[in-house]
Parts: structure tokens; C-alpha cells; sequence
């Protein structure tokens, strides 16, 4: 479905002296006032000398919309937002909504359409310049253009193409509007194999496009009339959407993942003289959890199962070369809570020198041992220590029994950092303009909640407390993650009125994938060091997990350091000495690549 849908005689010398400099103050502040006062007046004239020249445009715009969306719905929609850019920015929108089932063909296809359009302008350009040389002393300019397109009819369409056809083509004239009995302005027809704003998803996606220019580079637009968008949109989500330290789309702002939350009840914290500022993590609640074990029987002393937190395993399919950082592999690296991109990662040996991590199996299997850890607890029981994962939310029920130590930050991965986006085609001749619509729509509350909801009183209402309620026979339907910032947007009835606030807080913490954009692809890698690695790892995880209880384990870690610090294990014992030099194949291992990835990106320095 489509539509053509933004203080003596000395102090009598002194007061003369004041007085002086309080005319001379008064006379730079009225000056200052007069200058500032000409000045603003220039800019005021300024702005609207720029607003009388700015012509009239019309720009295509296309949407992912879910089903049950009419066409009769869609075209009202695209009405209603008209009448917001027209008489915002003078820009008339022509908005196409697919279903995602047919949206990305569809998408290309017109793409594929206007490169063919484009090589044949070009080649008619060719072809006439060739046939005016040839018959430079036989026609005119202007006969020999006439004469070629008679022989060529098939180039007849370019024939008034005689300027760049991508140029901005603006409308500056009126027409009587019979409807409204007003003089209206024009608007240019739009070039409908010319998409100039459309939503897309997808890193792989988005690398494709900017490969083939489907989409333009929007940083100038950024830091210029689209800057309000850095006080809209996460800093996780822009800086972390670049392609090469570039933007070619403009991520639509929502809540980034989740917090892994440690409660610890306040009432027996306090009772039994403990300090909160004295537990970050599981391991320095030993000593309390002891406490509750032997004076409270019958409270449970962790609602929760025994995870690994801010740990990344190095585990590499040798054939695929994809990196599974929660398989187990003795390779790896441990992390704060709030370590984001950037930060300087080495993967070496967890068992042989990475303290943290097996500190953290050893307490696990501790307190699995003693059974701290209890499963399926009624909501009602009384808990030393919950673990739970959820949104900043989690507040408003926990935080007046529980002081929230967090585990794990909200973290945005590749995935969700570029699901949903926003581009300018790379067809546009109209960045700035288009760029314009995209920052209304993810700061405007008005034309955001249009796109996404629809019109107020025929696809909705809103209910006391300001939530949409959808009307019995609705009939537009789009997702919000698909329509822009979700943070301006209405709320629904049955979801937390105070989402967004929480979402907002919960997106000043997030943090973003530790090894976002690194991959093996295009690189030539030693694999025979990652199977070896596997081997290894696959027998210590089967020794680990063959364990019966504590005891067993530690003497096992005890093991296990000597055997992977020892002389005949130097490619576990630590990484970086694997074969620092490409072999006799020019492969290198995994770690120098990832290194080498880490000094390009500026995170390390290879001094």
C-alpha cells in the first residue's frame, strides 16, 4: 500500500568618582543594548530573508507500517503531516508505507531504478556531445540537439535534461485553492525513483547501502541545522552508529537493554551492622550471607541462579571465525560495570591470570554448596540478596526495601544499536531538507505521535493520564520503534505512565558493546591457534563442570594455574605470545588482529 502520504571632602570626591563610573556603566550597558538590539534586528531580518528565498520542496518519504493498515488511513496520516511541514518548512512529504514483507524489495528495486536512469542520462549525454562533434559544421547547437533526439527517440526523455537532474528543484508560485478559497503555493512534482527519507535496519544492511551510496553522510547536518538531535538521541546510539567514523543514519531513540540488579535488603544489611558501600558484587557478600544462614532461617539468602557478570569469553568458530563471548573459553577478559566501547581490552588466560573471574566461579559454587541460591521463591518471601534483570523501572518496586547494586549495566549491542534507523538516500538532492523532517520527527511531540498513532480521535484517544487508547475500529498501525523517538511519543494505556522517564535514566547509564564493529571478515587468521584454544578449553570446561563441590574446584583452579602458566602451554598461558608474526600463509592470530583493530580505533596506543 502506498500514499502521497516535520562614604570629609575626600569622600565627596570619592562619591563624584562613583557616580562617574555609574554613568560610564550605564552608558556601555545602553551601548551594549543598542548593538545587541541592531544586531538581533539583523539576524531577525537575516532569518527572514532566508525564509522568503526558501522555496517550496517536495520529498518522498517511506515506512515500515504493520498490518491492518488502510490505504484511506495512511492517506490521512500523510494529510495531517503535511499540514505540519508545509507550513513549518515549506516541504511537502509524499509518504509510502510497505509492510516489512515487501518494503526492502520494493526499496531497492526503486534504487536499482534510478542508477539505470542515471546511466542512461549519462549515456544519452555521451551520445549527444559525440554527435554535435561530428556534425559541428553541418547543424547548430540547437538543430543538432533537435536532430539527435528525432534519430534517437529513445533518448527523448533526457532531451530537456540539460542541468544536473539530481539539482534541488524548488517551486516558488501560488494557485487558487477552490477547497479553501485561498491562494496556496506550489509544490514541485517529486521524482518517484528519488527516495529521500526512509527508515532501514541493519548493520549489514546499512554497509551495503553506503557501499553502493544508496544513503548520504549526514554529519554535517548534525553539526549544523540538525544539532538539536544530540540532545534527543542517546550518545550509545550516535556515537555508536558511524560507519568509519562517519553517520549515515540517525538511530530512532529508545531504552537500551537491561540492568542486572543485586538487591540487598536494607532492614538486614543494617541489622546486622553491614555497609552497603562495602558490597559491589556477590564475593563481599560472604560474611552477611553467613550471618543470614545462621540467625535467619528463614529468610532465603539469594533469589537467583549462580551467573558470571562482565566477563567475555574468547571463543572463535574456527570456521566460520564468529566470536561467541558467552561460550566458555580459557581466553577471555573480565570488565567493570559501566566499561563501554572503547575501553582497553585484553584477552589473556581467565584461569591463569584473570583473579576476578575465578574469584567469582569459586563464590558461585561456594554458595551453591551451602544453597544460598534458591530457585521458584514466592514473590511474598522475605530475601537477603535478589538477583533480577529489567528496565530502570524496577525502582519504583524494589528500591524502598532493597538498596540496587548493579552487576551489568544496560548495554547496547550491534544488533540493537542498528535495527531502527533513519537515512537520507543517497539520490537527494535535498540532505538539508530532509534531514530537517527527520530531526522534527524525533523532537516534535506532534508529528512524532501523527506518524505513530495516527489521527487523535479516529484512531485514538487519550485517557485521563495521557495514554493512548485505541479506538474499536482503528485501522493504522505502526511500530514505535520504527517511527522515531520513542521518548517523545505517548505511552499506551497499560504501560507504566512514567516509562519514558525511566527509560531516559536508564539510557544515561547504558554502555555499549565492548567489541562493537570488530570483526575477522576480509582477514587472514591463523585458525589452527583458535583450534588448538577450543581443544583446550572444551577439557578444562569438562574438567571444571566434573567438580563435586568447592574443595574440588579450588584445588582444580590451583591446577589448572600451574598447568596454563607452565613453559609447554605459552599459547594458553597468554595470548599475545601466540605467534605475534603472520606464519609462512601470511595468517596472523586472532588477538594480534583484534589488536591491531584496537590501535586503528585510537583505544590503545601502540607505544
Amino acid at each position: 500500500m502506498s500514499g502521497g502520504i516535520r562614604i570629609e571632602q575626600g569622600g565627596t570626591i570619592l562619591m563624584k568618582k562613583k557616580l562617574t563610573c555609574l554613568v560610564l556603566c550605564a552608558v556601555l550597558v545602553i551601548s551594549s543594548l543598542l548593538i545587541a538590539g541592531c544586531s538581533q534586528q539583523e539576524m531577525d531580518e537575516e532569518a527572514q530573508r532566508e525564509e522568503a528565498s526558501r522555496g517550496t520542496v517536495t520529498l518522498n518519504w517511506w515506512m515500515i507500517t504493520e498490518e491492518g493498515t488502510t490505504p484511506e488511513a495512511a492517506k490521512a496520516v500523510e494529510e495531517a503531516a503535511n499540514k505540519i511541514t508545509k507550513s513549518k518548512f515549506k516541504t511537502k512529504v509524499n509518504i509510502t508505507f510497505y509492510t516489512e514483507d515487501e518494503y526492502y524489495n520494493a526499496l531497492e528495486q526503486t534504487f536499482l531504478s534510478k542508477e539505470r536512469e542515471r546511466q542512461e542520462k549519462e549515456a544519452a549525454d555521451k551520445e549527444l556531445k559525440k554527435f554535435k562533434r561530428e556534425n559541428k559544421g553541418v547543424y547548430s547547437n540547437e538543430e543538432a540537439e533537435k536532430k539527435f533526439y528525432e534519430l534517437h527517440p529513445e533518448y527523448a526523455k533526457y532531451a530537456e535534461t540539460t542541468t544536473d537532474p539530481l539539482a534541488e528543484t524548488t517551486v516558488e508560485e501560488t494557485f487558487y485553492n477552490p477547497e479553501t478559497g485561498l491562494l496556496e503555493l506550489k509544490y514541485p512534482e517529486a521524482d518517484p525513483n528519488v527516495i529521500d527519507i526512509f527508515f532501514l535496519s541493519g548493520y549489514e544492511r546499512l554497509l551495503e547501502y553506503v557501499d553502493k551510496e544508496w544513503v548520504n553522510r549526514l554529519d554535517d547536518e548534525l553539526n549544523s541545522g540538525s544539532k538539536k538531535l544530540n540532545d534527543y538521541i542517546s550518545r550509545a546510539f550516535l556515537d555508536s552508529v558511524k560507519i568509519e567514523g562517519a553517520t549515515y543514519a540517525i538511530p530512532n531513540n529508545r531504552t537500551i537493554g537491561e540492568y542486572t540488579y543485586m538487591l540487598v535488603n536494607k532492614e538486614l544489611l543494617a541489622k546486622y551492622y553491614y555497609n552497603i558501600k562495602d558490597i559491589q558484587d556477590l564475593i563481599d557478600c560472604q560474611e552477611f550471607l553467613e550471618d543470614i544462614e545462621a540467625f535467619e532461617p528463614d529468610v532465603v539468602p539469594i533469589d537467583g541462579s549462580p551467573e558470571l557478570y562482565n566477563v567475555l569469553y574468547w571463543s572463535i568458530d574456527p570456521d566460520t571465525l564468529e566470536i561467541d563471548t558467552k561460550k566458555f573459553s580459557v581466553i577471555g577478559t573480565t570488565y567493570t560495570t559501566f566499561a563501554t566501547l572503547g575501553t582497553p581490552l585484553q584477552f589473556t588466560s581467565l584461569i591463569a591470570t584473570r583473579k576476578p573471574y575465578r574469584d567469582q566461579l569459586l563464590i558461585n559454587r561456594l554458595y551453591e554448596d551451602r544453597g544460598y541460591f534458591r530457585s521458584n521463591v514466592p514473590e511474598d518471601a522475605k530475601c537477603a540478596i535478589k538477583i533480577v534483570k529489567g528496565g530502570a523501572e524496577l525502582e519504583k518496586k524494589y528500591a524502598k526495601d532493597y538498596h540496587m547494586v548493579v552487576l551489568e549495566a544496560p548495554r547496547a549491542s550491534q544488533e540493537m544499536i542498528f535495527e531502527s534507523m533513519f537515512a537520507v538516500g543517497g539520490f537527494s538532492s535535498n540532505v538539508a531538507r530532509s534531514m530537517e523532517i527527520i530531526t522534527y520527527l524525533n523532537t516534535n511531540a506532534e508529528l512524532r505521535n501523527l506518524v505513530l498513532y495516527g489521527i487523535e480521535g479516529v484512531n485514538y484517544t487519550l485517557d485521563e493520564n495521557g495514554q493512548v487508547v485505541r479506538t474499536e475500529n482503528n485501522n493504522y498501525w505502526m511500530d514505535i520503534n520504527k517511527t522515531g523517538n520513542a521518548f517523545i511519543a505517548y505511552s499506551e494505556v497499560g504501560t507504566d505512565p512514567d516509562i519514558w522517564s525511566y527509560g531516559v535514566k536508564q539510557n544515561r547509564d547504558a554502555t555499549v558493546d565492548l567489541l562493537l564493529g570488530f570483526t575477522f571478515k576480509g582477514e587472514k587468521v591463523n585458525t589452527a591457534s583458535i583450534r588448538k584454544i577450543q581443544e583446550i578449553s572444551d577439557s578444562v570446561k569438562a574438567r571444571i563442570d566434573a567438580c563435586k563441590n568447592y574443595e574440588e574446584l579450588n584445588a582444580l583452579m590451583d591446577q589448572l594455574m600451574i598447568e596454563l602458566r607452565s613453559q609447554s602451554n605459552t599459547d594458553i598461558r597468554d595470548y599475545t605470545n601466540i605467534l605475534t608474526e603472520p606464519n609462512e600463509a601470511g595468517e596472523s592470530v586472532p588477538y594480534v588482529i583484534f589488536h591491531e583493530w584496537m590501535v586503528a580505533k585510537g583505544f590503545i596506543s601502540d607505544e
